[in-house]
């Protein structure tokens, strides 16, 4: 029987290097700010919007897409959070890895970390870009100039951002959720 190797925080520590969470650091940062952009650009036209457009908006539709915009963004946040912890386990660690020695598995875990936060940004990224569209939908039918409560549809951008900023990939916090996910 194969005994799997023991892991500790200093095995952790060797093995996450600053450029990890640099390249984390990174791509959470894009992330977060080509939805943020994306919401400026529809903002932008809202402000420089045709008052022509403003004649006969059609609500119905902009009810629908609010709607399933909600689902969606409820199922993509849950299950962002649900993959990311699901991914962060013991048992995936020892299931995926062949490691022969503590340092492997250190190595095998900060993989898994890079994993569960990319698992967690993604997909409300994808609910904020949703929400996001949608409104400039409503933006350019004119719709959102006469109803703005449209602009609801930009909380998950604001999920997105809080969320993201929250949960922010630093060095103390990465060592922090891989030990007590993993130790």
């Amino acid at each position: 029987m194969n005994i799997p190797p023991a892991l500790n925080r200093m095995h952790l520590e060797q093995a996450l290097k600053p450029e990890d969470i640099r390249t984390l650091s990174i791509i959470r940062i894009a992330l977060i700010f080509g939805a943020v952009f994306y919401l400026l650009v529809v903002i932008l036209l809202y402000s420089i919007g045709n008052p022509d457009n403003q004649n006969n908006p059609d609500t119905e539709f902009l009810d629908i897409l609010s709607i399933i915009h909600l689902v969606i963004a409820f199922i993509l946040i849950t299950t962002a959070f649900l993959l990311s912890k699901l991914v962060l386990s013991k048992g995936r660690l020892f299931q995926q890895s062949a490691a022969q020695t503590s340092e492997q598995l250190a190595l095998q875990a900060v993989n898994l970390y890079r994993t569960s936060t990319l698992l967690l940004i993604a997909p409300i990224e994808m609910a904020a870009w949703f929400g996001i569209t949608f409104c400039l939908i409503g933006v350019t039918n004119g719709t959102i100039a006469l109803y703005p409560i449209y602009w609801l549809n930009t909380i998950s951008t604001l999920l997105l951002v809080l969320i993201g900023m929250a949960t922010f990939p630093t060095r103390e916090r990465a060592l922090a959720a891989m030990e007590t996910a993993f130790v």
